[in-house]
């Protein structure tokens, strides 16, 4: 009896299967669920702020960026613009290239058949006219451009620009020579047919006519070797006549030591009456004692200053310093260099340098009882 009691039981049981447990449900108040819900509610009214926030920041970021592509689109039309006047200079800057090669070929050609100075003179106008032209077109250019978004592009233009125009310079100043050379040659044969016709008495031709010097005087130097071989001070006015002979005398520059005992007021008006300009500066006295005082350095910058305007270098000086200086002048500017310089005071490698030495004798030296009293007076 119980053993069929005990199998329908566990019949039963296989039937509704294994028995769950129970779990204890915690209770939730009212009052705590309306508090959950008004914090949903505020994190959502905080959400919602945010989303406004970032959908504000993305729309003013929009707008920057549309703004900005605007602003791209309008620089990418003005540097079109840019480029293409960049080319058309470009262009302009080639032909005018081309016209000056080509004036250069017919100067070569009418200095070959021997033409007069009037065809010259024509095609040194039209270089300068070109030269001219060139120029305006850089100027207006340069004046359309101060676009601060087109620097780099302006700095390369610059430097090129730059480039052809002190090439243009150097070719006008070649044509320059050129000219004066022509000119000069056509004043030779002039003379030299007026003396074949007996129109003059003169029976040679100084063939250095028309040559543009610059003449610098080392005042100092020559004073002291003036004194030392012969007793006496050299005549600057005649020394600067010989230093021309019938040349055209560009640029004659005078440099003097100033020395606070010594009044050189009437000798620096002498020499600026005979045609020089002057250059002074004071005696420097070191801690020692000792003074130092000369010109070197400054005289070989205005020389090499002066190098473009001149044909010939006139270096009135024996100091050896002045070596290097002259085979610069020689070796790099193809310009010659003449020295004037007493035979026992000038260096001996200056005077193997230069292109002519002319000893200075004692018909340059005024040696007049007179003329030694106002040596303190008067003299470098």
């Amino acid at each position: 009896m119980t053993s069929s009691v005990s199998s329908q039981q566990s019949e039963k049981e296989q039937k509704s299967g294994p028995k769950v447990p129970k779990r204890n449900t915690p209770s939730i108040s009212y009052s705590a669920l309306k508090h959950k819900v008004q914090k949903l509610e505020r994190d959502l009214v905080q959400a919602r702020k945010r989303e406004k926030i970032t959908t504000d920041k993305l729309k003013r970021a929009l707008s920057s960026e549309r703004k900005l592509q605007s602003e791209l689109s309008f620089l990418k039309k003005k540097n079109l613009k840019k480029e293409e006047q960049l080319d058309k200079l470009t262009h302009n800057y080639k032909v005018s290239i081309k016209d000056l090669n080509q004036s250069k070929i017919k100067l070569a050609a009418a200095m070959e058949k021997g033409s007069k100075c009037d065809q010259f003179r024509k095609l040194w106008e039209d270089e300068k006219r070109k030269r001219e032209v060139a120029q305006t077109r850089l100027h207006d250019f340069m004046e359309f451009s101060e676009d601060k978004d087109l620097h780099n592009l302006l700095n390369r233009m610059d430097e090129f620009i730059e480039g052809g125009i002190k090439e243009r310079e150097e070719q006008i100043r070649y044509l320059d020579r050129t000219r004066d050379r022509a000119v000069q040659s056509i004043r030779i044969l002039e003379k030299e047919k007026a003396i074949n016709l007996g129109l003059l008495k003169t029976k040679t031709v100084n063939r250095k006519i028309g040559e543009r010097l610059g003449v610098f005087v080392d005042v100092q130097n020559m004073f002291y070797a003036a004194r030392q071989q012969f007793s006496g001070r050299l005549d600057f006015q005649r020394l600067l006549n010989l230093a021309a002979n019938e040349r055209r005398l560009h640029k004659a520059v005078a440099y003097i030591i100033q020395t606070p005992d010594i009044d050189q007021t009437n000798f620096i008006s002498l020499l600026t009456h005979c045609g020089y300009e002057v250059k002074s500066k004071d005696l420097r006295t070191r801690l020692d004692g000792s003074a130092k005082g000369n010109w070197d350095m400054e005289m070989a910058m205005d020389i090499i200053s002066f190098l473009p305007k001149i044909d010939v270098v006139i270096l009135v000086s024996g100091d050896g310093d002045f070596v290097p200086l002259v085979q610069k002048i020689k070796n790099e500017y193809n310009i010659r260099c003449e020295v004037f310089g007493f035979e026992h005071n000038t260096a001996v490698d200056l005077k193997e340098v230069a292109d002519v030495f002319h000893p200075i004798g004692k018909d340059m030296i005024l040696d007049s009882v007179n003329d030694r009293g106002n040596d303190h007076n008067s003299t470098a």
